[in-house]
């Protein structure tokens, strides 16, 4: 029904959320008056031949995961811990590269959960993701400015990594250098 109700209204993809499946008591949560639950690689895949369009999965935090929604179809995938919602869950800038060694030239790697900057999208696309996503660090925008305050902010933002990428000679977004980045 939410696929069909996508494809109706021009999606050009449509995906799931598999890092959000309970509260943080281990019960189902309920997201947007639906029950969540958890859908197995038979149900992904389903969907995917369903959806007979680019399908994305959120909450790969593993290259273990990452190849199993590559082995079943997926078009795409979002690295995210979904917002830190589990404590000492690995950050997702730190599993990026051995996701994108393993799958990266096989789909598109997105990444979200901390990215309030352009330096923080700088980060995460110097270190391979295909782009990325800024969600909850908008919120205090939108409440405050409401759509052009979320314009704003993200005009702000890309300004941030135009900097970035100048003050590093990198000259478009398919040119980073992932040498710039260390662990420590």
């Amino acid at each position: 029904k939410q696929i069909d109700c996508a494809k109706k209204h021009g999606a050009l993809a449509v995906g799931m959320d598999i890092d959000h499946m309970f509260d943080l008591k281990g019960n189902p949560d309920i997201c947007v008056g639906e029950e969540m639950a958890v859908k197995s690689s038979k149900d992904l895949r389903r969907y995917i031949e369903y959806a007979q369009m680019p399908f994305v999965v959120k909450g790969v935090l593993s290259v273990h995961d990452a190849y199993k929604c590559a082995e079943i179809g997926v078009q795409g995938i979002v690295v995210s811990h979904h917002g830190g919602r589990l404590n000492y869950a690995v950050p997702p800038l730190y599993v990026l590269p051995d996701i994108v060694k393993a799958v990266g030239d096989k789909m598109p790697i997105f990444v979200d959960c901390g990215i309030c900057s352009g330096m923080d999208a700088y980060k995460a696309l110097a270190l391979g993701a295909t782009a990325v996503s800024v969600g909850t660090h908008l919120i205090p925008f939108i409440r405050q400015g409401g759509a052009e305050g979320v314009a704003a902010r993200m005009r702000e933002m890309n300004d941030e990594l135009r900097g970035a990428m100048a003050s590093t000679g990198v000259a478009d977004t398919s040119s980073f250098d992932p040498t710039v980045i260390h662990r420590l």
